[in-house]
Protein backbone atom coordinates (compact mmCIF):
# COMPACT_ATOMS: atom_id res chain seq x y z
CA UNK A 1 0.00 0.00 0.00
CA UNK A 2 1.25 3.27 -0.59
CA UNK A 3 1.14 5.11 2.82
CA UNK A 4 0.99 8.62 1.14
CA UNK A 5 -2.22 7.66 -0.43
CA UNK A 6 -4.87 10.10 0.83
CA UNK A 7 -8.50 8.91 2.10
CA UNK A 8 -10.12 9.66 -0.57
CA UNK A 9 -8.44 7.23 -2.95
CA UNK A 10 -10.37 4.23 -0.85
CA UNK A 11 -13.42 5.70 0.36
CA UNK A 12 -16.63 5.07 -0.75
CA UNK A 13 -18.46 7.91 -2.36
CA UNK A 14 -21.92 6.94 -2.28
CA UNK A 15 -23.55 6.86 1.42
CA UNK A 16 -27.06 6.44 2.59
CA UNK A 17 -27.90 8.97 4.54
CA UNK A 18 -31.20 10.40 6.30
CA UNK A 19 -32.38 13.24 8.43
CA UNK A 20 -32.22 12.87 12.08
CA UNK A 21 -36.15 13.12 12.24
CA UNK A 22 -36.12 9.56 10.22
CA UNK A 23 -38.29 7.13 11.64
CA UNK A 24 -36.59 3.96 12.35
CA UNK A 25 -38.63 1.64 10.40
CA UNK A 26 -37.46 3.98 7.10
CA UNK A 27 -33.81 3.68 8.49
CA UNK A 28 -34.45 -0.28 8.51
CA UNK A 29 -35.96 -0.13 5.12
CA UNK A 30 -32.99 1.66 3.98
CA UNK A 31 -30.19 -0.46 4.99
CA UNK A 32 -31.99 -3.46 3.30
CA UNK A 33 -32.45 -1.75 0.20
CA UNK A 34 -29.03 -0.39 -0.11
CA UNK A 35 -27.52 -3.37 1.14
CA UNK A 36 -25.57 -1.55 3.14
CA UNK A 37 -23.94 -2.06 7.00
CA UNK A 38 -24.95 1.55 8.34
CA UNK A 39 -26.82 4.78 7.87
CA UNK A 40 -24.97 8.04 8.28
CA UNK A 41 -27.65 11.05 9.65
CA UNK A 42 -27.02 14.43 8.21
CA UNK A 43 -28.28 17.79 9.04
CA UNK A 44 -27.20 20.35 6.38
CA UNK A 45 -24.98 17.74 4.77
CA UNK A 46 -23.04 17.43 7.66
CA UNK A 47 -22.55 14.33 9.56
CA UNK A 48 -24.49 14.56 13.25
CA UNK A 49 -24.40 10.78 13.79
CA UNK A 50 -24.95 6.98 12.39
CA UNK A 51 -26.93 3.94 12.75
CA UNK A 52 -25.14 0.87 12.21
CA UNK A 53 -26.92 -2.74 11.72
CA UNK A 54 -25.14 -3.80 15.02
CA UNK A 55 -27.20 -0.85 16.62
CA UNK A 56 -30.23 -1.82 15.17
CA UNK A 57 -29.95 -5.78 16.52
CA UNK A 58 -28.56 -4.33 20.00
CA UNK A 59 -31.80 -2.20 20.20
CA UNK A 60 -34.09 -5.27 18.43
CA UNK A 61 -33.01 -7.75 21.48
CA UNK A 62 -33.31 -4.83 24.11
CA UNK A 63 -36.85 -3.64 23.18
CA UNK A 64 -37.71 -7.80 22.91
CA UNK A 65 -36.37 -8.90 25.88
CA UNK A 66 -37.79 -5.54 27.89
CA UNK A 67 -34.56 -3.86 28.32
CA UNK A 68 -35.22 -1.07 26.24
CA UNK A 69 -38.04 1.51 25.82
CA UNK A 70 -39.86 2.12 22.09
CA UNK A 71 -37.35 4.53 20.18
CA UNK A 72 -39.09 6.38 17.13
CA UNK A 73 -36.67 8.18 15.00
CA UNK A 74 -33.40 7.77 14.02
CA UNK A 75 -31.63 10.68 16.56
CA UNK A 76 -33.23 8.31 19.24
CA UNK A 77 -30.74 5.76 17.75
CA UNK A 78 -27.94 6.98 16.68
CA UNK A 79 -24.50 7.16 18.04
CA UNK A 80 -23.13 10.62 18.46
CA UNK A 81 -20.98 12.35 18.12
CA UNK A 82 -19.07 11.22 15.52
CA UNK A 83 -15.35 10.53 14.61
CA UNK A 84 -14.92 11.92 11.43
CA UNK A 85 -11.96 11.95 8.55
CA UNK A 86 -11.47 14.49 6.42
CA UNK A 87 -10.90 13.13 3.09
CA UNK A 88 -7.43 14.55 2.21
CA UNK A 89 -5.93 12.63 5.28
CA UNK A 90 -3.37 10.04 4.84
CA UNK A 91 -5.22 6.44 4.89
CA UNK A 92 -2.33 5.85 7.80
CA UNK A 93 -4.10 8.91 9.61
CA UNK A 94 -7.53 7.01 9.00
CA UNK A 95 -6.19 3.76 10.20
CA UNK A 96 -4.85 5.34 13.52
CA UNK A 97 -8.48 6.53 14.30
CA UNK A 98 -10.11 2.87 13.34
CA UNK A 99 -7.72 0.99 15.84
CA UNK A 100 -8.20 3.79 18.57
CA UNK A 101 -11.54 4.13 18.65
CA UNK A 102 -12.49 0.73 17.59
CA UNK A 103 -15.01 1.63 14.78
CA UNK A 104 -15.85 -0.23 11.45
CA UNK A 105 -17.16 3.03 9.67
CA UNK A 106 -15.37 6.12 9.41
CA UNK A 107 -17.61 9.23 8.00
CA UNK A 108 -15.13 11.12 5.54
CA UNK A 109 -15.73 14.62 5.04
CA UNK A 110 -14.17 17.63 3.23
CA UNK A 111 -12.58 20.37 4.81
CA UNK A 112 -16.26 22.50 5.38
CA UNK A 113 -16.98 19.38 6.99
CA UNK A 114 -19.54 18.23 4.67
CA UNK A 115 -19.85 14.27 4.09
CA UNK A 116 -18.33 13.18 0.73
CA UNK A 117 -18.00 9.27 1.86
CA UNK A 118 -17.44 6.31 3.97
CA UNK A 119 -14.29 4.27 4.96
CA UNK A 120 -15.33 1.02 5.82
CA UNK A 121 -13.01 -1.82 6.99
CA UNK A 122 -13.33 -3.34 3.75
CA UNK A 123 -12.25 -0.26 1.92
CA UNK A 124 -8.95 -0.78 4.23
CA UNK A 125 -8.43 -4.08 3.71
CA UNK A 126 -8.17 -3.55 0.03
CA UNK A 127 -6.06 -0.81 0.53
CA UNK A 128 -3.63 -2.85 2.16
CA UNK A 129 -3.45 -5.83 -0.15
CA UNK A 130 -2.83 -3.40 -2.73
Amino acid sequence: MNHAMSVENIMTAKVVSIEPGCPLVEVVKKLYAYGVSCVLVCEDELPVGIISERDIIGYALNLATGKAEPRETATDLMTSPLTTVRSDAPVDDAVAIVTEHRIRHLPVVDADGKLVGLLTQSNLLHALSD
